[in-house]
């Protein structure tokens, strides 16, 4: 077995024993029984990056009323993604640690850097690099959207009927009129059912798959789809505080994000496979109704 999987099972063990104690947080960030209320288990790893477990299966992708992305059924080995897009506190502890260089002041945002809110202004990269410190890689757009959307393909996150307190976004037809991110713990009741944050708004989210315009064109596999082989954009999922228009944050919505680009727009979360073929290892979620008031 390998070092990765080896750390994954040790972790799970150390969970199920309770070896794992949880940090307290700041206010506003929410406690480990908040986010595992569904029977889930949150672990604290890689530089403080917190993961959930989405067991292996098929799972519903896409819409047929959306051109670019038709439902069709895929299927998913077991991985983990982090509960919150990575924060600018864990880029800068992989940029301290790894050692890796980054221009922080040149990079700045407006609105300036707060650790709890989500990492911007990171090329494709750079976000790359991070994920391979980190011991995983960028999620394929297959693997987000189900961590987003859950078995039962919400609208949402959150359910099948929109709710705009659920999420940082620039409501009232403005654009940036949110004035910039907010923290990766301001919305909780916007949580995915495998208990992911942030899945719509704040930022856009950047994932491993080239984009494609049209997604039933590229005729990729229904077990672990890679994204096409080439192209010019990367795609990014989930919408960000600039944005108006509540389709943006459909959870099969796509967009295609330049690969060198830095923008304050722009983030990204951390996926760890899990290198094991005994799925029935993993804590098991139940998968919450969704919210339809």
């Amino acid at each position: 077995m390998n070092p990765l999987a080896c750390s994954l099972l040790i972790s799970i063990l150390a969970v199920r024993s309770g070896a794992y104690s949880h940090t307290e947080h700041a206010s506003g960030k929410p406690t480990l029984s908040a986010l595992s209320k569904y029977g889930g288990q949150v672990l604290s790893r890689n530089g403080g990056v917190e993961m959930v477990p989405v067991a292996e299966g098929w799972f519903p992708m896409g819409e047929d009323s959306w051109p670019d992305n038709k439902r069709h059924q895929v299927y998913l080995s077991t991985y983990w993604i982090s509960v919150t897009p990575v924060t600018v506190g864990q880029f800068r502890t992989f940029c301290e640690k790894a050692p890796y260089a980054y221009d922080w002041a040149k990079n700045k945002p407006k609105w300036g850097w707060v650790n709890d809110h989500p990492m911007v202004n990171v090329s494709w990269k750079q976000c790359s690099d991070f994920c391979k410190w980190a011991g995983g890689a960028l999620p394929t757009e297959a693997q987000w959207e189900k961590a987003a959307r859950g078995p039962n393909a919400y609208t949402w996150p959150w359910g099948n009927r929109w709710d705009g307190t659920r999420l940082q976004w620039s409501e009232g037809g403005v654009y940036s009129g949110a004035g910039g991110t907010a923290s990766v713990y301001a919305h909780t009741s916007g949580v995915s059912p495998y208990g992911c944050l942030e899945m719509a708004g704040n930022i856009w989210q950047r994932c491993s798959d080239w984009y494609a315009p049209d997604l039933a064109s590229e005729n990729l596999p229904d077990h672990d789809p890679m994204g096409p082989p080439l192209g010019k954009l990367h795609v990014c999922r989930g919408g960000s505080w600039v944005n108006i228009n509540t389709p943006n944050f459909w959870t099969y919505y796509r967009n295609g994000g330049p690969i060198e680009e830095a923008s304050d727009g722009f983030g990204f979360r951390l996926m760890i496979p899990q290198e094991t073929s005994k799925a029935d290892s993993l804590p098991q979620r139940k998968v919450p109704p969704p919210v339809e008031k």
